[in-house]
């Protein structure tokens, strides 16, 4: 099954099969597929990928989620094949966060600006694009950081330079007027 067009304007959801229309609220998922909010929240109430592509939409665990889950497989209220698959996400999403930010420390910036802009405008955000926004906005802000401070530096130099060439003139007396 795919989305496919229906007229010039109007996509199919892929999960209900009806028209995407504005009155209903469209979700984008990070693979670029669209669907409606409510039809796609549906679908990972069951599962955590992309209905059409199978595309990873996981949903990553905190810290906080996996302690919380060894206490309650500790107190026997939550079965070890569960908290397998719980402490299993969170390294999955320790080892994409890992990963993605390798990648980012590689780019651009003027491509990380772009591909900020993109993950920006998406209407759904999965957890792996909610990380990776949060590290392009990281690298932004840090290159940001690096000019201001570059900035600083320039003008602090050329104040030291002017100081220096100052220092460095012959001390000029003024030469008296002459008596009439």
């Amino acid at each position: 099954m795919s989305v496919s067009t229906l007229t010039s304007t109007s996509l199919q959801c892929s999960i209900c099969l009806y028209p995407v229309h504005p009155p209903l609220q469209k979700a984008k998922t990070s693979c670029r597929h669209t669907f409606h909010k409510i039809c796609l929240e549906e679908w990972l109430k069951i599962g955590d990928s992309c209905p059409l592509c199978r595309h990873n939409l996981m949903s990553f665990v905190s810290f906080e989620q996996v302690t919380e889950t060894v206490e309650k497989c500790r107190a026997n209220k939550l079965s070890k094949s569960e908290a397998r698959q719980i402490w299993e996400r969170f390294l999955k999403g320790i080892q994409l966060r890992t990963t993605e930010k390798w990648r980012i420390e590689k780019l651009r910036i003027e491509e990380i600006k772009k591909e900020y802009a993109e993950l920006k405008g998406l209407d759904f955000r999965d957890d792996f694009s909610l990380m990776k926004l949060n590290l392009l906005k990281e690298r932004i802000e840090e290159d940001r950081r690096k000019k201001k401070s570059n900035e600083d530096f320039t003008c602090m130099l050329i104040f030291f330079v002017a100081f220096y060439i100052f220092l460095s003139l012959p001390n000029a007396k003024p030469t008296p007027k002459p008596k009439r």
